[in-house]
C-alpha cells in the first residue's frame, strides 16, 4: 500500500483501532507527514548546529571541550524531560503537551541565536533540548493511539522515510551558510521551523482518547515507571535503540572535530558528508517499508542490530590505524542504515506493551536513548582526544546493543516467524 492511497482513509479502517470516543478522524497520510516532522525537530537541531561547531571555538575564544557541552546538555535535557511529557500526555493528552513543548523549543532556540557567552548557548541549548523531546516522545506514541500491528509498523516505517530528507539537507544547509552568514542565523532556522510546527499541531485531532487521571500522581508516575523498568520483554526491546541511538549520537557529537579539524574539510563540505548519513537512512527506510509486506517486523530488527554491530566494530578498528574520510562515514551510513530496520520494529513491540501507559513507555523509551546519548557524550568527553574516544565509546555502545539484545531475546529469537 502507497502513502497516497492512505489519503482517504481513517483510523477505523482495518488494522487500526477505532474508538467512538474519537470524534476527528485521523488518515494514515496525515499521520505520517506531521509525525515525521514532530521526530524532525531532535535530528534537525543536532545536524543544522554540528557544521558550526568548530567555529564556535573560535567565537567565544574557547576549546572544543567546552563547545561539546553544547550537545552534552542538549541531549541531557532531551533525556530528563521525556519522563515527564509521556505521563503529562498520558494525563491531559498528546497535542497540549507536544504544544507546550514546542513552545519552549521556541524559546531555546531565541535564547541560544542570542547567546553572547558558552554559558547563555548551554542554557539555550537545554531548553531547545527539553522542548524538542515532545515531538520525538509522542509523535510515535501518537500513531499507536490510533493505529496497530503491521498499520503502525508502517507508518513509523514511512515517518522514518521522510524523516531523513530534512536532517540531510540541513547539514548542507548549516555548513553553507556559516560560510556567508552568521552562525546565528541557524537558530533563528530552528525558530522559523518550531513556528510552523506549532501551527500544524494546533490543528491537529488529539489521539489519547482515554486519558487517566492519575498518569501524573508521584505513586502513578513511580508505579508505571516501575512496572516498565521491570518487564523484561519491554527492556528486552528497548536496550537495542538505548544503546545503538546513544553510541551514533556520542559519534555525531565527535565527528566535526575530527572530520573539519583533524582531516581538514571544509563547512560546506562537512555539510555534504553529514548529508549522506541521512541518505543512508533514507535508503533503509524505503528498504524497511518495502520488506515489511514480505519478511516479519522481527526478522528486520535483528538484520537491522547485525548491521549496527558491524558498523560499531568497523568504526574502532579503523580509527585506531591511519584513517579518511571513508573510515570515519563510512560506518556511520552503515550504522543508520540499520537503523533504520530496527526502530519500527522495536517501537511498535515495546509500546503494545503497555497501551494503557503508551505514553510512559515512550518517553521512557526515548529518554534511554537520549540518555544513553548524554552518557555516550559525557565519557567520551573525559577522554583527551577526539579520535580515541571516537574509536571507543560508539564501538562499545553498538556492539552492546545487539548483543544485550540477543541475549535478552534468545528464546524469542528461536521461534520460527
Amino acid at each position: 500500500m502507497s502513502l497516497l492511497s492512505w489519503q482517504n482513509q481513517s483510523a477505523a479502517v482495518p488494522g487500526t483501532t477505532a474508538d467512538p470516543a474519537v470524534p476527528v478522524p485521523l488518515t494514515p497520510l496525515h499521520m505520517t507527514i506531521v509525525g515525521a516532522l514532530l521526530i524532525a525537530v531532535g535530528p534537525i537541531s543536532m545536524t543544522l548546529y554540528t557544521p558550526a561547531l568548530t567555529l564556535l571555538t573560535r567565537v567565544f575564544a574557547t576549546n572544543e571541550a567546552a563547545i561539546r557541552t553544547t550537545i552534552t546538555v542538549y541531549l541531557f535535557g532531551f533525556a530528563l524531560a521525556q519522563l515527564i511529557c509521556g505521563p503529562l500526555s498520558d494525563r491531559y493528552g498528546r497535542r497540549p503537551v507536544v504544544l507546550w513543548c514546542l513552545g519552549l523549543y521556541l524559546i531555546g532556540s531565541l535564547v541560544c541565536a542570542g547567546a553572547v557567552s558558552v554559558l547563555m548557548l548551554d542554557g539555550g541549548r537545554i531548553i531547545q533540548g527539553i522542548g524538542a523531546c515532545g515531538g520525538m516522545a509522542l509523535s510515535r506514541v501518537m500513531v499507536v493511539d490510533r493505529f496497530t500491528g503491521p498499520a503502525a509498523a508502517r507508518i513509523i516505517s514511512m515517518m522514518s522515510l521522510i524523516l531523513s530528507i530534512a536532517p540531510a539537507a540541513a547539514p548542507v544547509l548549516g555548513g553553507t551558510l556559516i560560510t556567508v552568514m552568521s552562525w546565528r542565523l541557524l537558530f533563528a532556522l530552528m525558530v522559523i521551523y518550531g513556528a510552523v510546527l506549532f501551527v500544524l499541531v494546533w490543528q491537529f485531532p488529539e489521539t489519547n482518547s482515554r486519558p487517566d487521571p492519575l498518569a501524573t500522581r508521584p505513586r502513578s508516575l513511580v508505579v508505571n515507571y516501575a512496572a516498565l523498568l521491570t518487564s523484561r520483554a519491554f527492556l528486552g526491546q528497548v536496550v537495542l535503540t538505548a544503546f545503538a541511538v546513544g553510541g551514533f549520537y556520542t559519534a555525531q557529537t565527535l565527528s566535526p572535530f575530527i572530520l573539519m579539524g583533524r582531516l581538514g574539510l571544509a563547512s560546506p563540505t562537512f555539510g555534504l558528508v553529514t548529508a549522506s548519513l541521512m541518505v543512508a537512512y533514507l535508503f533503509g527506510s524505503l528498504a524497511t517499508n518495502r520488506l515489511l509486506r514480505f519478511v516479519s517486523v522481527q526478522r528486520l530488527v535483528v538484520f537491522g542490530a547485525v548491521l549496527v554491530m558491524v558498523a560499531a566494530l568497523a568504526l574502532g578498528i579503523g580509527l585506531r590505524y591511519e584513517f579518511g574520510v571513508a573510515e570515519v562515514v563510512g560506518p556511520m551510513c552503515l550504522w543508520l542504515f540499520g537503523m533504520a530496520f530496527i526502530m519500527p520494529g522495536v517501537t511498535t513491540a515495546a509500546l503494545a506493551l503497555f497501551p494503557r501507559n503508551a505514553g510512559s513507555a515512550a518517553a521512557l523509551m526515548g529518554s534511554l536513548q537520549m540518555g544513553m546519548g548524554f552518557v555516550g557524550s559525557a565519557v567520551a568527553g573525559l577522554l583527551p582526544d577526539a579520535v580515541e574516544a571516537m574509536a571507543t565509546v560508539p564501538a562499545i555502545f553498538g556492539t552492546l546493543s545487539a548483543l544485550i539484545y540477543f541475549a535478552a531475546n534468545r528464546n524469542l529469537l528461536r521461534r520460527p516467524t
